[in-house]
């Protein structure tokens, strides 16, 4: 139970903002690889066990944070990301996310099938 409410409070973590905030301070794209390994490692031990509402409601709430903070935070940031902006940016990052879940969830399915076909 400790390990669920752990990986749950990881993925409620604003990782959107911090995709963008990372290009920004660091100048390089480390964080466009980095960030999503973490993400996408916690949703593959999480998807594995069956939880995806807990993964949904984690990745949202990540959403909603990413979001305000972009909001909240000085938008001097918008010149960094030109022509795009970091909404946009976070949005993005939110699709990917959103995607690793879905292969996350294709694999368990396929997975079970396999093992009720064998």
């Amino acid at each position: 139970m400790l390990g669920r409410i752990l990986f749950v409070a990881i993925l409620c973590l604003p990782w959107g903002f911090f995709v963008t905030a990372a290009d920004f301070l660091w100048g390089d794209a480390l964080g466009y690889l980095m960030i999503p390994a973490i993400v996408w490692s916690c949703v593959w031990w999480l998807g594995r066990r069956g939880m995806f509402l807990w993964l949904v409601g984690g990745l949202t709430v990540s959403y909603i944070i990413s979001t305000a903070m972009v909001w909240h935070v000085d938008g001097a940031w918008d010149y960094f990301f030109k022509p795009i902006g970091q909404s946009i940016l976070v949005n993005v990052w939110t699709i990917v996310y959103a995607s690793g879940v879905v292969l996350a969830y294709m694999y368990r399915r396929t997975l079970q099938k396999a093992r009720e076909s064998a």
